[in-house]
């Protein structure tokens, strides 16, 4: 009976490790892909002409590099948890 209640708490805690992995990853994924339109849309010529018209861009751009590192960590953690 232990041996079973143990077994099925670590199927617990994987399956939710599995689940927090995927969301990180489809975060992750989505965040990457708003990156590549920002870039994109930075890249067109004069795009820095207009200082003010480019500055809230610039500063999302940053933002979303800041929070991919950060869910990249918190995915990197999760990938080094041993259960």
């Amino acid at each position: 009976k232990r041996q079973e209640a143990e077994a099925r708490k670590l199927r617990k805690a994987q399956d939710a490790r599995k689940r927090r992995i995927d969301d990180l990853e489809s975060r992750i994924a989505d965040r990457e892909r708003a990156i590549r339109e920002i870039e994109e849309a930075m890249s067109a010529p004069g795009f820095y002409h207009d200082h003010e018209a480019a500055k809230p861009v610039v500063d999302r751009h940053q933002a979303l590099m800041w929070e991919v590192g950060e869910l990249m960590e918190q995915w990197e953690q999760l990938h080094q948890t041993n259960l």
